[in-house]
């Protein structure tokens, strides 16, 4: 009899686990590129932070910058997204129902690297410079800082290349003669003999690097999840 109660005991607590899984919300995560700055996310992640507040998460990096993010999040490919903030103010003010729900990094990480001729941001004239993409937290920043140099955008050539790890590829083949890089690759491409011409985190320039969005529509939907969801984020923070 103690061994029928056991296993009935046993298939009850499968039963119930199993039907704690199946109760796991799934919310599908997009980031912006492969970079350090997503790290919080990766940790809530492994260290299952998302699972503890019930919420299956599916990362996915839709590359690209900012931009093609903030483009999946309305399309509905991704329910959350983290990414550069300009890129969601812009879509909003085009009529996007796009919605910052946290704040991960408000001071620039980006470095402007280049190739060791070029000694002043005046050496950039005329010179080919890697972003991730047009209007793109990498692109804002080259914008930013060629206002601050009293350059013109028309002074540089951009090209549009998709991520870090693909700017770095464009400079060692000399494709390009300077970059709008993240970490870790900013360190790489100082191992490879690149110099750094300016590092945003040095400056006085604040914005919204790296930010969680999501859709007025689906938060109103979906509130609780989203609210779970944060828990696990922010126990990645800490």
């Amino acid at each position: 009899m103690k061994k029928l109660c056991l296993g009935l005991f046993a298939a009850g607590f499968s039963l119930i686990s199993d039907s704690h899984a199946v109760a796991q919300d799934k919310i599908r995560v997009g980031l912006s590129s492969v970079s350090a700055l997503h790290g919080a996310m990766w940790v809530a992640e492994q260290k299952g932070l998302f699972r503890k507040h019930g919420i299956e998460t599916e990362i996915i990096v839709t590359g690209q910058g900012a931009t093609a993010g903030i483009g999946a999040l309305l399309a509905n490919d991704i329910q959350i997204a983290s990414a550069g903030g300009d890129s969601l103010v812009n879509a909003a003010l085009r009529g996007g129902e796009t919605v910052m729900i946290a704040a991960g990094v408000n001071k620039g990480l980006n470095r402007i690297m280049v190739r060791s001729d070029v000694k002043t941001p005046a050496d950039l004239k005329g010179r080919k410079i890697g972003a991730t993409r047009i209007g793109a937290v990498s692109h804002s920043v080259l914008l930013m800082m060629l206002k601050r140099w009293n350059m013109s955008p028309t002074d540089v050539q951009v090209l549009q290349l998709g991520s870090s790890p693909n700017m770095l590829q464009a400079l060692d083949k000399g494709g390009i003669d300077g970059a709008v890089m993240t970490i870790p690759f900013v360190f790489i491409a100082e191992d490879r003999g690149f110099r750094v011409l300016v590092d945003l985190a040095e400056t006085d320039i604040y914005y919204l690097h790296t930010m969680i969005a999501s859709t007025r529509s689906y938060i109103k939907a979906n509130r609780d999840n989203a609210l779970r969801f944060l828990k696990g984020f922010l126990e990645g923070i800490a």
